[in-house]
């Protein structure tokens, strides 16, 4: 099921593209690894996210190559830590290499080799940010550490929320069933104030609420 029509995904990624090599090179190598990416859609929405924070510390749970990294070192501001999780050898060597080309020599980025949610359970310092696109079935077990890692007004954004639209089936498989109750758990959380961004494949967008109310 399309989330969006092809027409206008078209128009938005038509709108959303910019002269950039290294952008170029990334979704050239994603093409031909059939590796799924963001795309500048999300992109620019991960940018704009981490420039309306001023996140000077933001944590991505499953980085590949560094797409979604690349865009959200760009919304940072000097001085700010990014810290990526991948676990493939080969990803990590080709995400430095490109974060090292195209990133902001003023973010420091780091890769972790650990599993994505150990390094979100260590996380030292309120984090401001956390982008989350690990295997989906984990997705239910990302909301309680995110709310005791995040600050007061930081944010989740969590990819592949409403996944093809099969989120919005009865009958389902275990990877979207965790979804969905990835979903539904989020929603009803009071220590987030959330919704989903029917963009691409869905983008959900949670603010950390004051634990006062």
């Amino acid at each position: 099921m399309e989330i969006i029509s092809e027409q206008v995904r078209h128009y938005l990624d038509d709108l959303h593209h910019v002269s950039d090599p290294v952008l170029d090179e990334m979704e050239s190598m994603a093409a031909v690894r059939s590796f799924p990416i963001v795309g500048r859609h999300v992109g620019r929405i991960l940018e704009i996210a981490a420039r309306l924070l001023q996140a000077r510390n933001v944590l991505e749970l499953g980085s590949g190559f560094g797409y979604s990294a690349y865009w959200i070192a760009k919304g940072m501001p000097a001085g700010g830590r990014l810290t990526l999780t991948e676990r493939n050898p080969d990803n990590v060597a080709a995400g430095l290499k490109f974060l090292s080309r195209g990133a902001p020599p003023s973010v420091e980025i780091r890769y972790r080799t650990q599993d994505a949610l150990d390094v979100l359970l260590e996380s030292d310092g309120a984090l401001d940010m956390v982008f989350c696109d690990i295997d989906k079935i984990q997705y239910p077990r990302v909301i309680d550490p995110a709310a005791r890692r995040l600050r007061t007004g930081g944010l989740l954004l969590v990819d592949n929320t409403l996944w093809s639209g099969r989120v919005a089936e009865k009958d389902v498989d275990d990877t979207t069933h965790a979804i969905q109750v990835f979903n539904r758990v989020l929603h009803r959380d009071p220590r987030f104030r959330s919704t989903i961004l029917p963009v691409r494949d869905g983008v959900a967008l949670a603010i950390r609420m004051s634990d006062e109310g």
